[in-house]
């Protein structure tokens, strides 16, 4: 039946690692998904492991990293938000984000901040360097004669 197979020195059988048995059937797990197997109290398959360096959460369902992203439709790995193209690693960022972190997180460049909708916007406080929001700095253009105060 299907791709099933016999475990070593048992009487039972099993799938090869990436399928899951439904009805003594082997099925392909959900690319998200390393190891899986099929649930029939909630009729959903859960996620066992998740794939190397996928920039998954081992969750049931394998879910995202912060500040990662799925593709469409979803792959084995998520995206780091603000990536132009869907890959792992990211090589180039969207337009305004700068590539750090060896290509796993594209940030907002210098005096922006990444706000609620998670799009850069620039910060408000005269000689900013960096900023959490419009209005608070974190660190200062110090070589045109600005500093931090208040701290």
């Amino acid at each position: 039946m299907g791709n099933l197979i016999e475990i070593k020195g048992e009487s039972v059988c099993g799938c090869t690692e990436g399928k899951y048995v439904y009805m003594g059937y082997c099925l392909t797990c959900p690319p998200n998904c390393r190891t899986c197997s099929y649930s029939f109290k909630n009729n959903t398959i859960i996620c066992l492991t998740c794939p190397n360096n996928s920039n998954r959460i081992k969750d049931s369902s394998c879910s995202c990293m912060n500040k990662f992203i799925e593709s469409s439709p979803v792959t084995s790995f998520c995206t780091p938000s603000n990536c132009l193209t869907d890959e792992p690693v990211c090589s180039q960022c969207k337009s305004g984000y700068l590539l750090i972190n060896n290509g796993t997180t594209c940030r907002c460049l210098t005096g922006y901040f990444e706000n609620v909708t998670g799009e850069c916007q620039q910060c408000s406080v005269a000689g900013c360097f960096d900023c959490s929001s419009s209005s608070i700095c974190l660190s200062c253009n110090e070589t045109e004669g600005y500093y931090l105060t208040g701290t």
